[in-house]
């Protein structure tokens, strides 16, 4: 069976059903949905207007802008619920956020949002929003954000499992002459993952998600696909994630059968005792129907006695 994907996050998590990396995830999944490079505080906005050739740059249409400014992947798994939907919080920690002159908010993408036409509109109109630079406040906005989204998904997507994928800053690197860098002392990093532990543990606290756990300290690999990164990583990392959403989805759909089968018990159950109850029912009006008719039969008898009686008698008198 082939399962239904949505993914709301980064590459950590987007990266498992690309087929260049994990070759046979077709097999068992999916991805019907994407939103990339936005911030969880962006989805939860009002959608922004702009026009469509202002986020155009290097001649291509740049889809993560257009998600982020729409908040359109919200109406896409509302109206095609996935089976499974995978979100990581990596983004909070790359980009941040810009608060507009509005009080609206989107994504800070300092990779693709400098390059368009609507930049220019927003960039004097707009404060950016770290969660390094202000915890206390990023926080709040994040939670609040957090608390929307999955009430948005109770009241939209009921079937679909969400799974949080764990994911950390590597803080050592691979090279590509196979030796490894070893930053694991770097205050920066540490710092960091101590932020995405926060921001992953406010939705494990809160909320019922299966959780994809990071395990080790993967390393980050300078052979990626994507060029080095901190979020790109070693490929044993990939194997281990799927193999771990592998078996989420077995034990849930295990769950879930057991479940049916038990509902479906119950349900016989149910049926036998009316079955058993309308038997009591029928047995006592079979019981009523031979009363009646030893009754009947008896008071034939006499009847038929007087009926001779009476003919007799007519007999007699004629």
């Amino acid at each position: 069976m082939v399962f239904t994907v949505g993914v709301f996050g980064s590459c950590v998590s987007r990266d498992l059903f690309n087929s260049q990396i994990v070759p046979n995830y077709k097999t068992f999944f999916q991805i019907i949905s994407y939103s990339q490079r936005t911030s969880i505080i962006s989805l939860m906005q009002n959608n922004i207007k702009f026009d469509e050739k202002d986020i155009i740059f290097e001649n291509d249409y740049n889809n993560s802008i257009r998600y982020d400014l729409s908040k359109c992947w919200l109406s896409e798994i509302a109206n095609n619920p996935p089976d499974y939907i995978i979100m990581d919080v990596i983004y909070e920690l790359i980009f941040g956020i810009l608060i507009l002159d509005d009080g609206n908010i989107i994504t800070n993408n300092y990779w693709d949002l400098p390059k368009t036409k609507f930049y220019e509109t927003i960039k004097d109109k707009s404060t950016a929003l770290t969660i390094i630079e202000d915890s206390k406040t990023y926080f709040k906005l994040y939670e609040e954000s957090i608390d929307l989204f999955f009430n948005f998904l109770k009241n939209n997507c009921q079937s679909s499992k969400i799974i949080l994928n764990s994911a950390r800053y590597a803080t050592k690197i691979l090279k590509k002459d196979k030796t490894i860098v070893d930053e694991s002392g770097n205050s920066y990093l540490l710092n960091v993952n101590s932020y995405i532990e926060d921001l992953e543990l406010y939705i494990e606290n809160n909320y019922d998600v299966e959780i994809m756990y990071f395990g080790r300290d993967y390393l980050a690999d300078e052979s990626h696909i994507w060029g080095s990164g901190r979020t790109h990583y070693e490929k044993s990392y990939y194997s281990d994630k799927f193999n771990q959403l592998k078996h989420i989805v077995e034990f849930d759909n295990i769950s879930k059968n057991y479940q049916f089968l038990t509902d479906k018990n119950l349900n016989y159950e149910k049926e036998i005792e009316q079955l058993l109850f309308q038997q009591k029912i029928l047995k006592e009006k079979l019981i009523k129907i031979r009363d009646q008719k030893k009754f009947y039969c008896k008071n034939n008898g006499v009847l038929r006695k007087e009926n001779m009686f009476l003919k007799k008698k007519l007999g007699e008198n004629l």
